[in-house]
């Protein structure tokens, strides 16, 4: 498929035969990241540091999350952090102990930050080793 004027680039392709939307970019996870599992880790909602405050919220995060869940658990516009059964540090929204089993509390609306982390990526592998579970 030709148009007029326009010169045959290798990054064009016809809808069809890309089988996307042109020029949208397609997330590709870290190779290892077949090897981990979110809901046996944790890693990334632990501090690196034993601080009160843990993830900064911005407007649109502070809507979605419910009234009664941020007047418990939201100050100076962060998520506060407790400790597990454990005795680490880690956000409030974590239910469960660290590399073992896990699961978030506000999953669907988790702040933009945490949805920003992918499994497998540098800042989870960074999280991982932080928190001993390489």
């Amino acid at each position: 498929m030709r148009f007029p004027g326009r010169r045959k680039s290798k990054h064009y392709f016809p809808v069809e035969e890309r089988g996307h939307i042109p020029f949208q970019r397609s997330v590709r996870a870290h190779p290892r990241a077949t090897e981990l599992d979110c809901r046996t880790c944790g890693a990334c909602c632990a501090p690196e540091v034993r601080l009160p405050f843990y993830v900064g919220l911005k407007a649109a995060d502070l809507r979605r999350l419910t009234r009664a869940f941020r007047d418990r658990n939201v100050a100076r516009g962060s998520l506060l952090t407790r400790l597990d059964p454990v005795g680490r540090c880690v956000c409030v929204a974590l239910k469960g102990t660290l590399g073992r089993r896990v699961s978030c509390t506000v999953y669907p609306r988790r702040p933009r930050a945490c949805r920003g982390l992918t499994e497998g990526s540098r800042a989870c592998r960074k999280a991982r080793r932080q928190a001993g579970l390489v």
